[in-house]
C-alpha cells in the first residue's frame, strides 16, 4: 500500500517542514522591514510624509502634491524593489558560494531569493498589471503603453528563470536526503516549500482579513512563477551530496549577471537624476 510509505515520508519530513517555515517567515519578515524602511527613509528625505506599518508604507503626502518630484516619484517608489532584489541576489550569490551544510541556512537562502524577487520583479508585474506601485515610475518617465507591458512580461520571464535556478539548488541539495526519490518529489517541494508559502502569506494577511485587497492577493500569488519550476525541472546528473549546496552550472551565474547590471544602470541613472539633474 502507498498511504502507509507517504506516511512515513511525511513522518520523516516534518523537522524539514519546521525548519523551512522558519526560514521562510524570517526572511519573509527582514525583507518586509528593510525594503519597507529603504523607501519611509527616501520618503522623509524628499519630504513626503508616510509611515510604516503592517499593511506596508503609506504615504500621507497626496500623489498631486508638488513634493511628489520626478527625482522623488522614481527614488520612493524604486528603493523598496531595489532593495529587495538585491536581498535576493545576495542570497544567489551566498547558496553559490557557501557550502551551505546547515538545514536551516540553507532554506533561510531559498526563501530570501524566493521572496526577494517576488518583492522586487513580482512588484513590477503586479503594478503593471493594477497600475499601481512602480507604475507611477513609468508614467514620469513617460514610457508607452506598449513598453510597460513588454516590461512586465520581460519581469514575468526573469521571475521563471530565477525560479529555474532555485530549483536546481533546492533539487541538487535534497536529492542528497536518504529518504528522497525522484517519486517523492512531489510531496516533498508541497511539504518544504508550499506548505510554508502558503501559511506564511496568511499569517501575513491575518491583520488584514477581512479587507485584503486583489492586489495584495495577486503579489502574493505571483511567487507561483517562482515556486512552480520546481516540480518539472529535471535534475541534474552527477554524483549526490548529502546536506550541501551544490553549485549549478556556470550557465545560470551568466543569467543572473545581466540583471545585476540591469539594476546597476538603473541606480546610475537615478543617480545622474537626482546628483545632476
Amino acid at each position: 500500500m502507498p498511504y502507509p510509505r507517504y506516511f512515513h515520508l511525511v513522518k520523516k519530513l516534518w523537522p524539514v517542514v519546521i525548519v523551512s517555515w522558519i526560514a521562510a517567515y524570517l526572511s519573509y519578515m527582514i525583507l518586509f522591514f528593510v525594503s519597507g524602511y529603504a523607501s519611509l527613509y527616501f520618503a522623509y528625505d524628499f519630504d513626503i510624509a508616510a509611515y510604516f506599518g503592517l499593511s506596508g508604507v503609506i504615504y500621507l503626502t497626496p500623489p498631486e502634491h508638488p513634493d511628489w518630484t520626478f527625482d522623488a516619484v522614481v527614488t520612493v517608489l524604486l528603493s523598496k524593489p531595489l532593495a529587495a532584489f538585491f536581498l535576493g541576489l545576495s542570497s544567489i550569490v551566498a547558496l553559490l558560494l557557501i557550502k551551505c551544510r546547515n538545514t536551516f541556512w540553507f532554506y533561510f537562502f531559498v526563501w530570501m531569493a524566493i521572496w526577494g524577487f517576488n518583492l522586487s520583479l513580482g512588484a513590477v508585474v503586479d503594478d503593471a498589471i493594477f497600475k499601481v506601485g512602480t507604475y507611477a515610475v513609468a508614467e514620469v518617465m513617460n514610457f508607452s503603453l506598449p513598453a510597460i507591458i513588454i516590461s512586465g512580461f520581460v519581469s514575468a520571464y526573469l521571475l521563471y528563470l530565477l525560479g529555474v535556478i532555485i530549483a536546481r539548488f533546492y533539487l541538487q541539495y535534497i536529492k542528497g536526503v536518504t529518504f528522497y526519490t525522484e517519486k517523492r518529489r512531489f510531496l516533498a517541494i508541497s511539504l518544504t516549500i508550499v506548505f510554508p508559502w502558503i501559511s506564511v502569506g496568511l499569517l501575513s494577511f491575518s491583520s488584514w482579513i477581512p479587507a485584503i485587497s486583489a492586489i495584495e492577493l495577486s503579489r502574493f500569488a505571483i511567487a507561483v512563477v517562482i515556486i512552480a519550476p520546481m516540480y518539472f525541472v529535471k535534475e541534474s546528473p552527477g554524483t549526490q551530496q548529502t546536506y550541501s549546496c551544490a553549485k549549478p552550472g556556470w550557465m545560470d551565474v551568466l543569467s543572473v549577471l545581466p540583471l545585476f547590471f540591469f539594476v546597476v544602470w538603473i541606480i546610475l541613472k537615478l543617480f545622474d537624476h537626482i546628483v545632476l539633474g
